[in-house]
């Protein structure tokens, strides 16, 4: 009869073992994130969504993101760059035993796509006080600072003139035509992920005397 005694007890003792937890803080979601194009990933953010809670940045480590910390359930994923279109995924992040199963995301970003045709930097438009047009108008341009002796014309564009094409920073204008005062001002042109941002300049050439 000893024998079964020992059987017995012995079998309750595995059915009364438990798993043993630590205070380990698991990471939900490990990120990784490439451009799919040479642009590089300047300006770069990820940020994750749990359980309708606020939007919250993840934590950046070496290459990787690290999003949420003991989190489980649907967990969004959002990346947004400078010159990249934004990019989402909802992560399912399963309960374990004792911690979330932490889950790995690679996510793909596309850089902005940019016409390969240059613009002008500045846009010039000239008229009178009346806001009649003028004769025989010459309009120039130097990058600020530069000498006026190495002005650049402006060309025909649209309903005025195209200046600085290509070029972003600091302009310097003038505006000329017999008769009128000559104009001049310095324009800043801004820059975007696919060059200069057009700036409108709309001039109004006074008589002389």
């Amino acid at each position: 009869m000893r024998p079964a005694i020992l059987f017995s007890l012995s079998l309750c003792a595995c059915f009364e073992r438990q798993v043993d937890c630590n205070d380990m803080a698991i990471v939900s979601v490990v990120v990784t994130v490439e451009s799919s194009g040479s642009v590089p990933l300047d300006g770069l953010e990820v940020r994750y969504t749990s359980s309708g809670a606020a939007s919250k940045r993840c934590d950046k480590q070496g290459g990787s993101w690290l999003c949420g910390y003991e989190l489980a359930g649907d967990i969004l994923i959002e990346a947004s760059a400078d010159c990249h279109g934004e990019v989402s995924e909802t992560v399912v992040v399963p309960m374990g035993a004792c911690h979330p199963e932490q889950q790995d995301l690679q996510l793909l970003m596309d850089p902005v796509d940019c016409t390969q045709e240059e613009i002008p930097g500045v846009v010039v438009t000239v008229s009178d006080e009346d806001g009649g047009p003028i004769a025989d108008v010459a309009v120039g341009w130097v990058p600020a600072d530069e000498d006026w002796t190495d002005f650049e014309p402006c060309e025909a564009y649209d309903d005025g003139w195209g200046c600085a094409w290509g070029q972003s920073g600091d302009i310097e204008l003038e505006v000329t035509a017999d008769g009128y005062a000559p104009w001049m001002d310095t324009v800043t042109v801004d820059e975007d992920c696919c060059g200069p941002v057009t700036e409108q300049v709309d001039v109004v050439l006074l008589l002389e005397g």
